[in-house]
């Protein structure tokens, strides 16, 4: 496969990475509603505390907790997520390249 196939790969699954933790953070609020089997209640945790950064910054935009908006907190996770996704990708392609 070319390199630049390769790259676009790699940024082509960090973007969609970003598109699941947007849509994600976008529907929080069912999320709240813990789960009476054990599997998905930790599933709702661990979803939880992935999302809580673009909540955090999200409050920080708008400078009072009882005031932030989801779609600043979806905006921020995409792009988080959309760089870690695209930094982890790359990083296994080139481990996979090197053997």
């Amino acid at each position: 496969m070319p390199e630049d196939a390769i790259r676009l790969k790699e940024l082509n699954l960090g973007c969609w990475l970003g598109v699941a933790m947007a849509v994600l953070t976008m529907a929080v609020q069912p999320l709240l509603r813990l789960s009476d089997h054990p599997f998905v209640h930790v599933l709702q945790i661990v979803l939880g505390v992935l999302i809580l950064p673009g909540l955090i910054a999200s409050t920080g935009v708008a400078g009072n907790i009882h005031a932030f908006s989801l779609f600043v907190a979806a905006v921020i996770n995409a792009f988080i997520y959309s760089l870690l996704g695209w930094l982890l990708f790359s990083m296994v392609a080139r481990i996979k390249r090197r053997r």
